[in-house]
């Protein structure tokens, strides 16, 4: 039979599919699916003809087709983002769709908001030893007098005094584009759907042996959501060997289905399925619309229902909810024992202006609905290693709504882009640039303590950025800046080291003219005095 994985990655040999390694791409884990016309699907079983959920400049869900499709294999560290509504698993370079300050879009790196994190840990762990100190000077000394000694604002240590603990990890704020994302990291939840907005719902006909009984032709769209979603709740179809076509429903609202089979103008009977009463009739058409819907673990929501407008669609999940829903004032679940319904009521929820996830409990789904839907706080990035395939798609709008595990973001795409292009092109970025300053800092903080431990002056332990060494060789700066051009600044930089050179110089002159005959030199008189 073959892999089937593998005959998804043929079929595209004829399209605009891009593999292979002489790419530079943002891709996603193999298991990620993204959302389109027709459904959750998963990378490998997109084709050009698909059209992809996107969000675009005015803040609405609009469908676009696939510029190019993304696959190549990967062997290496990918960056994991995952809490109770988000689950993210993507390459480092990969851009996320992060909320700013002013409530814009920006696109960030995995690897930026982990470089981030990793600082923003440091600076977190240097103010827990601060924190410490203070609490032990204001024993013996004014708040007044440990903020001189300590360098930190008074009402700081004032609060500090009177139990205020220390700022979290991520409270500092962090630049991205030219703006602030002030507190933890946000990714988009809000969006509009506009839809189809229809007085009246179109039913195909059949062709009938004899007479054909009652014969749709339109149907008022309210009366049809709410048939539909008794429907799919509770009901189903047969067909008996004398040729009737039989509509039958175990309703726990016995009075509220038999009022719309009324106004639909069918026929109809009462009876007990069990012990639970149900209402029958006959109709051909109806029979032909609903048997292709399924039965109750392939059921699904018809891809016409979910382009309509969030007014209807808010009456077909009402009505869901009242067959197969739970609402206890907090929590709002529905259940279905079909994963593809699941899928479908899930979208449904996010066109109506909610959020969803989709977890799976024993043999049946449940799909979680938070009223509120908020911009979503990014989890603590996370490395883990990956060696499979990873995919991606690029779309005109560059935002696509993405799922993983039944839970579903907003998420940038990649851009069909070389290596060369990608290192030469990307410039530097505000989460490098805060870093490089940030780490600058730190070196001419090592060696102006040099300097004053040259002329005899020790300094305070807690006054030092970074922690005196016991050896001159143990730690030279020129090893910290290698680690830092390497690990953070050269693959954003790879053209640009010369501005950055001529930025760092200065900030090190201090480094390079009091200590330039020993080991902690950052380099030779020449390469320190001119700029490559």
């Amino acid at each position: 039979m073959g892999n089937p994985r593998l005959k998804g990655v043929a079929m595209f040999a004829a399209t605009r599919v891009v593999m292979g390694k002489d790419s530079y791409y943002y891709c996603y884990s193999e298991d990620t699916r993204v959302l389109t016309r027709d459904g959750l699907k998963y990378f490998y079983e997109l084709s050009q003809e698909d059209e992809i959920a996107t969000l675009n400049e005015h803040g609405y869900l609009e469908y676009q087709k696939p510029i190019r499709i993304f696959c190549y294999d990967y062997d290496g560290e990918m960056v994991h983002f995952k809490n109770t509504h988000i689950d993210l698993l993507v390459t480092p370079n990969h851009r996320l769709a992060i909320i700013n300050s002013k409530g814009d879009i920006v696109f960030v790196t995995a690897q930026e908001i982990l470089d981030m994190t990793r600082i923003s840990e440091m600076k977190k762990k240097r103010y827990q030893e601060l924190y410490k100190v203070a609490l032990q000077l204001s024993s013996g000394m004014s708040a007044s007098e440990v903020s001189r000694e300590l360098n930190i604002p008074v009402g700081t240590i004032e609060g500090w005094i009177y139990g205020k603990k220390p700022l979290g990890s991520m409270g500092h704020g962090s630049v991205f584009g030219g703006y602030t994302t002030k507190g933890k990291f946000k990714v988009p939840r809000e969006f509009r759907w506009a839809g189809i907005d229809t007085k009246y719902i179109a039913i195909p006909n059949v062709r009938y042996k004899g007479h054909p009984g009652t014969i749709l032709e339109r149907v008022p769209t309210e009366l049809w959501m709410k048939f539909l979603g008794w429907y799919i709740a509770e009901g189903s179809c047969f067909r008996t060997k004398n040729n009737s076509y039989v509509i039958s429903l175990g309703c726990k609202s016995i009075e509220e289905y038999s009022d719309i089979v009324k106004k639909l103008g069918y026929k109809f009977s009462i009876v007990k399925f069990s012990a639970v009463p149900g209402v029958v009739f006959n109709s051909k058409q109806l029979y032909e619309y609903l048997k292709p819907l399924g039965s109750a673990k392939n059921k699904y929501i018809p891809k016409e229902v979910k382009e309509l407008s969030p007014k209807y669609l808010s009456i077909l999940l009402e009505t869901l909810l009242k067959g197969d829903g739970s609402d206890n004032g907090k929590n709002i679940r529905y259940y279905t024992s079909s994963r593809r319904l699941a899928e479908d009521v899930a979208e449904i929820v996010m066109k109506c202006g909610y959020w969803a996830c989709i977890a799976q409990r024993d043999k049946e789904w449940e799909v979680r609905i938070l009223k509120k839907r908020r911009n979503s706080s990014l989890p603590k990035p996370m490395v883990e290693h990956y060696k499979g395939r990873v995919w991606c798609v690029e779309v005109p709008n560059h935002i696509i709504l993405v799922e993983r595990n039944g839970k579903f973001a907003w998420c940038g795409n990649s851009l069909f882009t070389t290596k060369k292009e990608y290192y030469t092109s990307k410039g530097v970025t505000g989460a490098h640039r805060k870093a490089i300053y940030w780490l600058a800092a730190l070196l001419v903080s090592h060696a102006q303590q040099i300097k004053r431990e040259a002329e005899g002056y020790q300094v305070p332990s807690h006054r030092m950025h970074i922690p005196p060494k016991s050896s001159p060789d143990e730690a030279p700066p020129e090893k910290l800046l290698e680690a830092v051009t390497v690990k953070l600044v050269l693959p954003p930089l790879f053209l640009s080291l010369r501005g950055y050179a001529q930025l760092l110089l200065p900030l090190l002159s201090p480094l390079c003219s009091s200590e330039s005959s020993n080991s902690h030199c950052c380099g030779t008189s020449s390469s320190c005095s001119s700029v490559p």
